[in-house]
């Protein structure tokens, strides 16, 4: 019989009978490997320092041996697996193990392989290994630390955004074993410092979650760079990121619901309402009864929502007293997404003896939802097509629960009136009836809308008022189009572009802008001093009147340019003022500007005078033979520009050969010989 120890270095053995016949068979071993000397052998075991394993794969811890004469005889070879100094698996002919996830393959262990496979690796498998090799006589053992590790994931829980507001953007990186993990955020590569990483939380499977927020305040530039959370870990090769780009909500869907307002008649009672989709989270809410604030109230700490808005629960209790059955009871939210408070407005349910009555159609009537607070934008001009005859003013109003309910009224109001006048549909006014439509979020709105058929000159200013009323608002709401500059045709005045000179064309200009249409027509008059004549110009001779150029505004509307090129010819009036006459279908009146009285300049006074410095009305006075000669006007010895004065005297010459009063000289002149 053939006995192989088992035993492990150390072992103290009683002196019992067990023990001594265990003692017996070691002996007896000792004698069988001296009386058969081919059972010996020299044992060699490989085992390396460490293995690593990703969690859940399979993998084989390794720990391979040799002898000097191979085979290995299987009557005196055993193998042993330890994890931590506990016996997690053997193999002494048959394969013993109480862990299935842990096996050894026998065919390969003969053959010098007893490495330990592992299936599906946890976290719990991380330990210290021992590989022990029995080889009658010889038993050698080798430790193996055992590595397991899990790469991290990201994912982005928060990238809303408000521009010039703070803003906070939130990760979460789960998943991750062993613990230590190091997490960047950066934007466009470069890191962002304002950052915070909360203490790893234990998962159930062992691994590793923690979550990671950075601050920032969004500008309008931050729309097209690319933000990134960064994660470094020992199970990965290199950085992992998650990039994105920030989703900008100017105004965040805030939903108010009033969740509980059952009152039980002089009993404590218990009102709720939920604000949901609110982004950032800081948020003020109140409750009123009849406009009068309640301070017995609670708020929730926000909950964040899954698209990174907020959620939040309030309560107020009350003793409600016979008296607020006619009361209107409100949730006011003030949040910074709100252009104004947003009110909800809803009386008490009462039920008889304390008992709710939800299913009573009858009670209807006392759980009247009076709704949110209707929200109005500005009267804006709508761009509507044709404008020859009408111009269209618009105001929108939403979030409106009780679109029955609402009243619409619409007013003007002339600058230096102290009271503005209503307006009803007549040959200058129309207002449609209002239409309704539902939202998503079970509301309506409108748009209530004003026609005028003739707007007014920009002499004639006016203010339009919309006025809305409803029972969910403590005052009307008022919105107003300031002095009606949306409406008016604007004239400029006359420009002359150039000076008045015979038989030199000046241009003269007129811009109109503020049009609807373009069917304006201009008209140029004249008008002569002294006898306060006007006549209207054409294109001929002396005047020429392009056609207009009509140039569409950003905002829909067009301008133009009405043009007059005039050359005066000698011989003709001296002074003259000219006037543009504009016309439109939008104006109640033509609309008139004038240029003023403008003066004909005589071009060779002009010469003259920027020879001499004399203004042109003075060197107009000098006849020609005392420019030339007159000593008080040119004193003697000063010189002139040659260029200049020869041709003054050349024109001179041309026009008064026959007398011979100038001698022409070609080289440089001096008064005295002039």
């Amino acid at each position: 019989m053939t006995i192989k120890s088992t035993l492990r270095p150390g072992t103290i053995l009683g002196t019992g009978p067990i023990c001594r016949f265990i003692m017996d068979g070691v002996l007896e071993g000792l004698f069988l490997s001296l009386l058969f000397p081919q059972s010996v052998a020299a044992l060699e075991l490989n085992v390396p320092s460490s293995h690593r394993a990703g969690m859940g794969s399979d993998t084989l811890i390794p720990c391979t041996f040799t002898v000097d004469k191979p085979p290995v005889d299987p009557r005196f070879f055993a193998v042993h697996w330890y994890h931590q100094g506990k016996e997690i698996l053997s193999y002494d002919d048959i394969v013993t193990s109480n862990n299935p996830a842990f096996s050894v393959d026998t065919t390969k262990a003969l053959n010098g392989d007893a490495s330990l496979s592992i299936s599906g690796v946890r976290v719990s498998d991380v330990g210290i290994y021992t590989c022990s090799i029995l080889y009658s006589p010889e038993r050698k053992e080798k430790e193996v630390s055992f590595l397991v590790y899990a790469p991290p994931e990201i994912t982005i829980t928060g990238r809303i955004a408000v521009i010039n507001k703070e803003s906070i953007l939130s990760s979460s990186i789960t998943g991750f074993y062993p613990v230590d993990i190091d997490i960047k955020w950066s934007k466009d590569g470069e890191i962002l410092n304002n950052y915070t990483i909360s203490v790893p939380q234990r998962n159930p499977d062992d691994t590793y979650s923690v979550n990671s927020t950075v601050t920032i305040i969004p500008t309008e530039e931050d729309k097209i760079r690319t933000f990134s959370c960064r994660v470094q870990h020992e199970s990965l090769s290199g950085f992992l990121h998650k990039n994105f780009q920030l989703e900008y909500k100017m105004k965040a869907p805030l939903e108010v619901t009033i969740t509980g307002r059952k009152a039980v008649l002089n009993k404590e009672s218990i009102l709720s309402s939920s604000v949901t989709g609110f982004y950032p989270v800081d948020i003020d809410i109140k409750w009123f009864r009849n406009g009068e604030i309640l301070n017995n109230y609670t708020i929730t700490v926000p909950q964040r929502n899954p698209d990174g808005t907020y959620s939040v629960n309030t309560t107020v209790t009350i003793i409600p007293t016979e008296e607020d059955k006619d009361r209107n009871f409100s949730c006011r939210v003030q949040h910074e997404s709100l252009s104004e408070p947003l009110y909800k407005y809803f009386k008490l349910d009462y039920g008889s003896k304390g008992q709710t009555n939800n299913n009573n159609p009858s009670s209807d009537e006392n759980i009247l939802l009076l709704g949110s607070r209707p929200h109005v934008e500005d009267i804006i001009v709508s761009d509507q097509s044709p404008w020859s005859q009408k111009v269209k003013l618009e105001c929108k109003i939403s979030r409106c629960d009780n679109p029955d309910s609402l009243t619409v009224t619409w007013y003007k109001q002339e600058r230096g009136d102290l009271q503005a006048v209503t307006l009803h549909s007549s040959d200058i006014y129309e207002i449609p009836d209002l239409r309704h439509e539902i939202q998503e979020d079970n509301t309506y709105s409108c748009t209530t809308c004003l026609l005028i058929s003739q707007s007014l000159s920009s002499a004639q200013p006016i203010e339009f008022i919309c006025r809305v009323e409803h029972p969910s608002l403590e005052q009307p709401i008022e919105r107003r189009i300031e002095h009606g500059k949306e409406l008016f045709i604007e004239v400029e005045e006359i420009i002359v572009r150039d000076e008045l000179f015979w038989s030199k064309t000046a241009k003269l200009q007129c811009k109109i802008s503020g049009l609807y249409s373009e069917d304006l027509t201009v008209t140029w008059l004249k008008q002569e001093s002294g006898n306060g004549r006007q006549e209207t110009l054409y294109s001929h001779r002396n005047y020429q009147i392009p056609n207009l150029v009509y140039e569409k505004q950003s905002d829909g509307r067009y301008s133009c340019t009405a043009c007059l090129d005039f050359t005066p010819s000698k011989g003709s009036e001296q002074r003259i003022e000219f006037i543009c006459i504009v016309r439109h279908p939008s104006l109640e009146l033509p609309v008139e500007r004038r240029s003023g009285p403008l003066e004909v300049k005589d071009k060779h006074a002009q010469t003259v005078a920027e020879d001499t410095g004399m203004r042109p009305s003075e060197s107009a006075k000098i006849p020609p033979a005392e420019k030339k000669t007159n000593g008080n006007a040119y004193s003697t010895g000063t010189r002139f520009p040659v260029r200049n004065i020869k041709k003054e005297i050349l024109e001179k010459s041309q026009k008064h050969t026959t007398e011979n009063k100038y001698q022409i000289k070609t080289d440089h002149y001096t008064s005295s010989e002039v």
